[in-house]
């Protein structure tokens, strides 16, 4: 049955242009995720001054580029010295530009712009790294404090290229390759990337990085099971704290097992849970660092899955002749999240 050709599913409404609606919210929301993940590459950094992740995001993008590139730059507001990486942004998307004109002519320009091999993406990150480390030599005087900054991020930004490509959205034309164990490991690091970057950052007061440590080992037992949850939990609770990490682990047993009965509920507990852990491991004291950003992820997950997720399994199938056809959109959901597949 051709599941593409445009039809009226139950109570007249048109599948095709429902579809297509569904489609424009979701490339909005991905998007918007794009520009957040820019935006976190771009303010996390290592010792020696190493920035190589903002680099690294930009080098992978393709799909949702204009999005991450968005995010990036508005990070460059936010760092010291953010010219210096604006100017290496600026000089790993000209050599993307320009591996993407080496491509196949048989593609007009739109479809071969950044849609190059992930070596050749590789070879911008180190680029772009390179054009940031020189700068900071000359500025610097040539120490070795730069030249050690300038290795890590060259090495690090050309090595996240191909383990991130897994895991980004890509376009229709793009090669999708990668084993789930791999899958599993770029997952892992762009979860730990999010926690370490805001890393002792309060917004109106909520402990970011509590926040999103919550929020994404929620969204990992939503999309992949307890298992999975886990493995996220811990990985995000050390960067919060050695001494908190069990409660994530707590968390995401408990919000596996009472998902079924209500998400909100479920949500609920994992905040009491939460808190009665990190009250009995350090005392009162805990309220004052846990208990903006546990109750924050647990109001705002509810919310994000009623709106995105629950409506996905519910709006994603129409009968016909006692048939499920599968609608185009959820063909898409499901490339878009290859990252839990």
């Amino acid at each position: 049955m051709d599941v593409g050709r445009e039809r009226t599913g139950v109570c007249g409404v048109n599948v095709s242009q429902r579809d297509k609606g569904r489609l424009k919210e979701k490339d909005a929301l991905y998007y918007l995720l794009s520009a957040l993940w820019g935006f976190v590459t771009g303010i996390a950094t290592l010792p020696f001054s190493a920035s190589p992740f903002g680099i690294a995001a930009l080098a992978v993008g393709s799909r949702y580029l204009p999005g991450v590139a968005a995010g990036v730059i508005l990070s460059c507001a936010v760092v010291r010295n953010g010219y210096e990486l604006l100017a290496a942004y600026a000089a790993l998307l000209i050599c993307r530009a320009a591996f993407s004109s080496l491509a196949s002519e048989d593609k007009p320009w739109r479809e071969r712009l950044f849609g190059e091999r992930i070596a050749q993406r590789s070879v911008s990150a180190a680029t772009g790294a390179l054009v940031l480390g020189v700068y900071r030599l000359v500025r610097g005087g040539f120490l070795y404090y730069d030249v050690i900054g300038t290795v890590l991020t060259m090495a690090i930004s050309a090595l996240l290229v191909p383990l991130w490509y897994v895991v980004v959205p890509k376009r229709k034309d793009e090669r999708h390759f990668g084993k789930a164990a791999w899958r599993t490991v770029a997952t892992c690091s762009m979860a730990v990337l999010t926690v370490y970057a805001f890393s002792g950052m309060r917004l109106f007061g909520v402990s970011l990085s509590v926040f999103f440590a919550l929020l994404l080992t929620l969204f990992a037992v939503r999309r992949k099971g307890v298992n999975f949850g886990v493995l996220i939990a811990i990985c995000t609770g050390v960067f919060v704290s050695v001494t908190y990490a069990p409660l994530f682990i707590l968390a995401a047993v408990i919000f596996a097992l009472l998902q079924k009965v209500s998400v909100g509920f479920a949500c609920f507990a994992t905040l009491a849970a939460g808190m009665a852990w990190g009250i009995y491991m350090t005392g009162i004291g805990a309220v004052s660092e846990l208990f903006s950003g546990l109750f924050a992820a647990s109001v705002i997950f509810p919310v994000l899955d009623k709106l995105f997720f629950a409506a996905a399994k519910t709006e994603g199938r129409e009968t016909t002749d006692g048939k499920d056809i599968v609608s185009v959109a959820d063909r898409e959901s499901a490339n878009l999240n290859v990252a839990f597949a």
